[in-house]
């Protein structure tokens, strides 16, 4: 049975500002094709981006029209959604299995290895989710103090996704920057399970699985455990939102707004007692006010008269001071000290005792002043009381005052908008209930998935560690195959000169005795850099590895278009058209293969042209979109509506 990842795309949504827009692919081959400058490129690299791509090449129409976007995937046979900001390459990424949730995001995902997301790095979780181990490789294998990096989906998204700007330039797999290379082709051994390592290093690999595993179990666990200490027998059986929840509150809010209309009208009164309840009813705005500026009044009057008679008291104690312990100064003093006579003359720093006086009544008048103001405030304060409470048992007996008929439709309406409201009530508990059950619920899931994942990634490694004692596939055999995929690519590739094309023990892709970076032809680079992808997708398919069966091409006719014809270095690619077409009859062979093996693959593609070959074959090469812009039958670009704008 072959065990390689599968990885399927199912839609990619972009979310705009007034609409979305939507892009439906298939299991095996899909083709956006088109107009140049539609954005037809961007649909990769949003795909890409979605998935953990560290940035996203944007355009004029997407900056203005969209603001996120969700990738929709089956990988190994579970849906995933996830979606992500598409200007803010920082921001979290928001992860959803199988659907939408409205009560929050299953997984929050950080895009970078550094962030604090509390689900973790996005580019570790998919490869949890593709149960493919955690695995480390050398950053420099010849060197054994090497950094150890763990390999993540972002590394494997390379070997899964061959960008325009990388087909048939040095940048392929970082082919010019030799730091890069070298840590590329280590991480093309995992993706191939060449196991050079020791077994303990497979044993390592088990250990920090199986230790993830138990971290995921405990946690599960004590979610349970905490579930069943606080009384929680059981969740919601139906812990998913629906429409109907939303609805039947619009439906009650509706109903409750229609019956105190209701009560409102059969509580209104005659016009008489209207208007005399308005005129109680302004008696008591009118005391309440007058009762708080008396209030104010009477406050202040107080505290100012309790100023005066503190003022009062420090004269009386000045006075009773001045009378009890004045006496000249001067006289003689002798020193205890020294024994010598000392003299003092009296300076004259004291108030007179007239003014002391003088104060002392004026403050007695101010005091009994304001005695006379208090008493009045009061007096007056308590008759807007007494007019303030009479107007209320005024309104009061007015108020009571119907007959029993008016009393009882009241009353059942009173009942009855009581009743709806204990309704409402009881629904939004139980709306509450459900999203807080299902927060939880959903948490569960994700560690049992996880956990599913992480046994599966076990399961794997445990097989390989057997495979590594018994009969250990050694790294020979392996390059081996994929040498003869990558030769039986270039072979039929209709290029010249290149059956001797193979990949060497370094994993080295020759052509011609050449690596892609020698070769001097465009066209050559272009069918190496094709073949050399086209033969990981093969690979997965037929063998067992860590290479997913999925793949995307961005225009593949880049130096061999369609309809080019001229010679390039005296190459043979003068008939351009057919060596365009039969990359698409060698991906028709790919499309058998899987079929004939029952392997689950994908490749989409994204090209200016459509091959004739692909054309006359509907079926089997799933024209995802076509861009045009100049026939109207078809969208003008990923962003469909701007040219209207």
């Amino acid at each position: 049975m072959n065990n390689s990842p599968t990885l399927i795309i199912d839609k990619l949504e972009i979310m705009g500002l007034t609409k979305s827009y939507e892009i439906f692919f298939k299991e095996g081959i899909n083709i956006i094709w088109g107009d140049l400058d539609c954005g037809k490129s961007s649909i990769l690299g949003i795909i890409a981006y979605c998935l953990g791509a560290s940035n996203l090449d944007s355009y004029g129409e997407l900056e203005t029209k969209a603001h996120s976007a969700r990738v929709s995937v089956t990988i190994n046979s579970d849906k995933y959604i996830f979606e992500r900001n598409l200007f803010k390459p920082d921001s979290y990424i928001k992860g959803f299995k199988k659907k939408i949730n409205p009560a929050g995001p299953s997984v929050i995902l950080s895009p970078d290895l550094d962030g604090d997301a509390p689900d973790g790095y996005i580019a570790f979780y998919i490869m949890g989710l593709m149960g493919l181990p955690i695995a480390k490789i050398k950053v420099s294998p010849s060197k054994t103090d090497s950094t150890l990096n763990r390999v993540s989906f972002k590394d494997v998204l390379k070997f899964l996704y061959l960008k325009q700007k990388e087909i048939a330039s040095d940048t392929m797999l970082n082919m010019s920057e030799k730091y890069r290379y070298v840590k590329n082709k280590e991480i093309l051994k995992f993706l191939l399970n060449i196991h050079n390592e020791l077994i303990s290093e497979i044993e390592a690999e088990l250990a920090e699985n199986q230790k993830e595993l138990n971290s995921k179990k405990n946690e599960r666990r004590d979610i349970l455990k905490f579930l069943g200490n606080v009384g929680f027998e059981q969740l919601s059986d139906d812990v998913f939102f629906n429409d109907s929840h939303e609805i039947e509150l619009t439906d009650l809010e509706k109903k409750i707004t229609e019956i105190k209309h209701d009560y409102n009208s059969a509580s209104g009164t005659t016009e008489l007692v209207e208007r005399r309840l308005k005129e109680l009813n302004d008696i008591v705005i009118t005391c309440n006010e007058v009762i708080s500026n008396l209030n104010d009044d009477l406050s202040n009057f107080i505290k100012l008269r309790n100023s005066y008679n503190e003022e009062k008291k420090s004269i009386t104690l000045s006075l009773k001071l001045h009378k009890d312990f004045h006496a000249p100064l001067d006289i003689d003093i002798k020193c205890p000290l020294c024994k010598h006579i000392q003299r003092s003359n009296e300076v004259d720093s004291t108030i007179s005792v007239e003014y002391m006086n003088s104060e002392k009544s004026s403050l007695n008048k101010k005091i009994l002043s304001l005695n006379d103001y208090i008493e009045k405030t009061r007096n007056k304060l308590e008759i807007n009381i007494k007019t303030l409470q009479k107007a209320r048992s005024d309104i009061h007996d007015l108020q009571y005052s119907f007959n029993d008929s008016y009393a009882r439709q009241v009353s059942e309406l009173v009942e009855t908008i009581s009743l709806l409201e204990n309704y409402k009530a009881n629904l939004i508990a139980e709306n509450k209930i459900k999203e807080r059950d299902s927060i939880i619920q959903n948490k569960i899931d994700m560690l049992t998935s996880e956990e599913n994942n992480l046994q599966k990634a076990i399961d794997i490694l445990n097989v390989r560690l057997i495979e590594a004692k018994e009969k250990s596939e050694g790294k020979e055999k392996i390059i081996s195959k994929l040498s003869t995929i990558f030769r039986w690519l270039m072979s039929n590739s209709l290029l010249q000169n290149v059956s001797n094309s193979h990949v060497n023990d370094n994993l080295d892709f020759i052509v011609r005795d050449k690596i892609l970076t020698e070769l001097t032809s465009g066209g050559v680079r272009t069918i190496t850099s094709l073949s050399t992808y086209m033969s990981f997708l093969i690979f997965s398919i037929i063998n067992d590895s860590n290479i997913p069966s999925f793949l995307m091409i961005d225009t593949p006719g880049n130096n061999i278009g369609r309809y080019r014809t001229v010679n390039t270095n005296g190459d043979e690619i003068a008939s351009d058209q057919k060596i365009y077409e039969r990359v698409y009859e060698q991906l028709y062979k790919i499309y058998e293969l899987a079929n004939k093996k029952e392997r689950k693959f994908q490749v989409i593609i994204v090209d200016n042209d459509l091959a004739e070959f692909a054309a006359n074959r509907p079926n089997e090469f799933h024209i995802a979109k076509r861009f045009s812009k100049h026939d109207s039958n078809y969208d003008y670009g990923l962003i469909n509506d701007y040219k209207s704008q």
